[in-house]
């Protein structure tokens, strides 16, 4: 589990949608934890996250809800994901997304979160 204080942080740090400028390239999201309280503001604007893999790893199951807005997420092997170049995507109404990759490969996974209209209160859990 990540700790606390890192989690508050980082939504600190979020606060008034602007990730471009508080967050770095992918900030690292630990397998088993979950983020809320997440927004922004911007319509079609991107904030991206990474998880690591090892050989033989569980499935991998990211997915988001809660909020207002709407939020689409997007997964990526190797690479920061797009809504044209990305392993798995999940961009229905709402924000109750969700996406497995059943078996992963070893290495790094980026997540995209993508405001399909502005959101907020939105919670990212990434688990197996």
């Amino acid at each position: 589990d990540a700790e606390p204080g890192l989690l508050l942080l980082l939504n600190a740090k979020q606060v008034g949608g602007n990730w471009i400028k508080s967050q770095g390239p992918a900030a690292l999201f630990e397998f088993g934890t979950s983020l809320g309280s997440l927004a922004d503001r911007r319509t079609g604007g991107w904030v991206y996250w990474r998880v690591d893999r090892a050989a033989g790893a569980p499935a991998l199951k990211i997915s988001t809800q809660g909020g207002t807005g709407e939020v689409d997420l997007y997964v990526r092997f190797g690479a920061r994901p797009t809504d044209t170049l990305n392993d798995a995507a999940s961009a229905k109404a709402g924000n109750l997304e969700t996406v497995t990759i059943a078996a992963p490969k070893a290495g790094t996974y980026y997540i995209g979160l993508r405001a399909g209209v502005p959101y907020g209160g939105v919670t990212l859990k990434v688990g197996g």
